[in-house]
C-alpha cells in the first residue's frame, strides 16, 4: 500500500511539472540557423529551389528509410511546386514553396498530419567572406495549452537537425554534384546533368546580336530566327544545324543579356547586309538537356557548379543549339536543347 502511495505520488508530481512547464512554454516553435557555405548564393538557392533534388541533403531522408515522397505540383522548383512525404518516423506532411526572390529568398508552408496550423520554412542567402551566409528559418503554428509544451521539449532537436541539413547542403553545393532523379535526362530538374568535354571545331554562325531583357528573349527569337533563315537562304548560303541562341554576357542589374539569334552556316565568307558572321569553336563542356525551354536556367547553373568546383575557365560565350522543335512533341520532357560552354 506504501508502494502505491509513492507511486501515485510521483505521477502527480510529474503531471504538475509538465503542467506548470507547459504554462511557460512559448506558444509557437521559432528557430534560425546559419552556416556560411563555400558557394555562391545561385547555386545554393536553385538546390533549395529544386524540390526534387531535397532528398541530396534534406536530413530527415537519410533518417527513415520507409520515406517517400509525391509530387502534387507539375513544376518541382519555384512558387507553386509542392510534394508530400510518409514514413514510419518522419509521419506525413506535406511542403508547398510560397515565395521566391531569385538567389535570395525562399519561403515554404508546411503541413504535418496530426497537428493544426501551419508551419512556414525561411530561407536567406547572403554574400558574406568565404561564400554565402545560408540560414534557415522555421515559425511553427500556434499550440495551446497544455500542448504548447511539445514546442519547448522538441526545439533542440529540431535546431540539429537543421544544423545537419546545412551541413549536407554546404557538402552538395561545395561538391557542384547533386541530383534528384535516376532518369538519365535534366527533365525540367536539376537532376542527373551529365557535362561531356567535347571538340566543337570551328562553327560558322549568321548573327543577329542585342541586348535583350530576359523576359523577352522568346519574343527577340520568334523575331530574329525565321527572318536569319530567309536571309541564309536568300544569299544562297548552306544551313549547317539547328538554330541556335548565343549569349556573350548576363547583366543581373539591368535583368539583361547582351545575346544573339544565330543560324550555323557552312560558309566563313557568308556576307548578309544587316547581319554579322561569326566563327565559335574549340575546347567546351556540353550538356543535352531535356525539358521546358522556361527551365534551361538549372543546366546553366549546373555548368556554373562544375565551372566554379573545378577551376574551369571560360572562353568565350554560352551556346544553346534548339534541336528539338517544340510544337513537334506533347511531351516536354523530349525537347532536347544542347547547352555548350566554350572553355580555355
Amino acid at each position: 500500500m506504501k508502494f502505491l502511495k509513492v507511486l501515485l505520488g510521483i505521477i502527480v508530481f510529474i503531471v504538475l511539472a509538465f503542467l506548470i512547464l507547459a504554462a511557460f512554454a512559448p506558444s509557437k516553435m521559432v528557430l534560425s540557423e546559419s552556416k556560411v557555405i563555400n558557394a555562391s548564393p545561385d547555386i545554393i538557392y536553385n538546390v533549395v529551389n529544386d524540390l526534387s533534388a531535397r532528398g541530396q541533403w534534406d536530413p530527415w531522408s537519410n533518417m527513415d528509410p520507409s520515406m517517400t515522397t509525391t509530387f502534387e505540383s507539375d513544376n518541382t522548383s519555384g512558387v507553386g511546386a509542392k510534394y508530400s512525404w510518409s514514413g514510419e518516423q518522419v509521419g506525413t506532411g506535406s511542403q508547398e514553396i510560397l515565395e521566391v526572390k531569385e538567389n535570395e529568398y525562399i519561403k515554404s508552408k508546411l503541413l504535418f498530419e496530426g497537428f493544426d496550423g501551419e508551419n512556414f520554412a525561411e530561407w536567406n542567402f547572403e554574400s558574406a567572406e568565404g561564400g554565402t551566409k545560408t540560414t534557415w528559418s522555421f515559425d511553427g503554428a500556434e499550440s495551446g495549452y497544455p500542448m504548447k509544451i511539445f514546442n519547448m521539449l522538441m526545439k533542440g532537436q529540431l535546431s540539429e537537425s537543421y544544423k545537419t541539413g546545412l551541413d549536407n547542403l554546404a557538402k552538395v553545393c561545395e561538391s557542384g554534384d547533386y541530383s534528384s532523379d535516376s532518369s538519365g535526362k535534366t527533365s525540367g530538374s536539376a537532376a542527373a546533368f551529365e557535362i561531356e568535354t567535347i571538340d566543337m571545331g570551328e562553327r560558322y554562325f549568321v548573327i543577329n546580336r542585342a541586348d535583350v531583357l530576359k523576359t523577352e528573349i522568346s519574343q527577340f527569337y520568334q523575331d530574329n530566327l525565321p527572318m536569319l533563315f530567309t536571309a541564309t537562304q536568300t544569299g544562297g548560303y548552306t544551313p549547317a544545324g539547328q538554330p541556335c541562341g548565343i549569349y556573350y554576357e548576363w547583366l543581373e542589374e539591368s535583368e539583361t543579356t547582351d545575346m544573339a539569334a544565330a543560324v550555323p552556316v557552312q560558309e566563313i565568307d557568308a556576307n548578309i547586309e544587316g547581319y554579322e558572321t561569326v566563327s565559335l569553336g574549340g575546347k567546351a563542356l556540353k550538356i543535352a538537356y531535356y525539358g521546358p525551354y522556361d527551365e534551361i536556367g538549372k543546366a546553366h547553373d549546373a555548368m556554373g557548379m562544375f565551372c566554379e568546383s573545378n577551376e574551369v575557365q571560360m572562353n568565350g560565350p554560352a551556346i544553346e543549339e534548339y534541336i528539338t522543335d517544340p510544337t513537334t512533341v506533347n511531351d516536354p520532357s523530349e525537347i532536347l536543347t544542347n547547352v555548350y560552354y566554350l572553355i580555355q
